[in-house]
């Protein structure tokens, strides 16, 4: 029985090979990538071409077709395409470990990286509508940029009672895409939260970054 972790997925393929030493250097090699976040579990491995059998089982338990070094029929083809089922073949078996990794890979969540921007201290409320106000502040601390991220910061512990966002900034009653230090700002803010004067917005960007096996 296949133990999985709570934060682990599994990617489920089907092997096919010319002869039973490549299928067995193919499995090794499976086996030696790393395994933490994503498990590569072999439904299937078996020599021959690839048959409606390996077509509906690919279906059923959602897993993708990995050919080495064979062949398959132009009807087996349009079936597979016809069922959504990725069949991949190549005969180099570096190149298709390579597109089993990049494949499971699509399960990986993305890495997420932080930049902290700077903070605006709130002056005052102009109008609330729904889940946007139009606010004043100054930017206290680094600068504020349009469309960042902001964590609503209240109270002297700095507590987070909210998140959203920077739609719009005014310097001078004109839209700007920043603004510096020490200056005073308009800004129209997007959140569930209601800001109140006094509070602090928080601002930071998130980078979402492609993870591999």
């Amino acid at each position: 029985v296949l133990e999985i972790g709570e934060n682990q997925k599994v990617f489920n393929l089907i092997l096919k090979a010319d002869v039973a030493g490549s299928l067995e250097a193919i499995r090794e090699m499976i086996k030696a990538v790393p395994q933490e976040e994503v498990i590569l579990r072999v439904i299937k491995s078996e020599i021959g071409e690839i048959s409606e059998n390996d077509i509906t089982l690919a279906e059923s338990g959602k897993a993708r077709i990995y050919g080495f070094r064979i062949k398959t029929s132009s009807q087996l083809a349009e079936l597979a395409q016809r069922r959504q089922i990725k069949v991949v073949f190549s005969n180099i078996i570096y190149e298709l470990i390579q597109t089993i990794r990049h494949d499971a890979s699509s399960l990986l969540a993305p890495e997420i990286n932080r930049q902290n921007i700077g903070q605006i201290k709130i002056l005052a409320i102009f109008k609330n509508k729904g889940n946007q106000q139009i606010i004043g502040g100054r930017v206290v601390s680094g600068k504020a940029e349009k469309g960042s991220l902001a964590e609503i910061l209240r109270n002297r512990e700095k507590e987070i009672i909210g998140q959203g966002r920077l739609v719009q900034l005014q310097q001078n009653k004109k839209s700007v895409n920043e603004v510096a230090k020490d200056f005073e700002c308009g800004l129209l803010f997007e959140s569930e939260s209601l800001v109140e004067e006094g509070d602090i917005l928080n601002l930071y960007k998130e980078e979402k970054k492609k993870k591999s096996l």
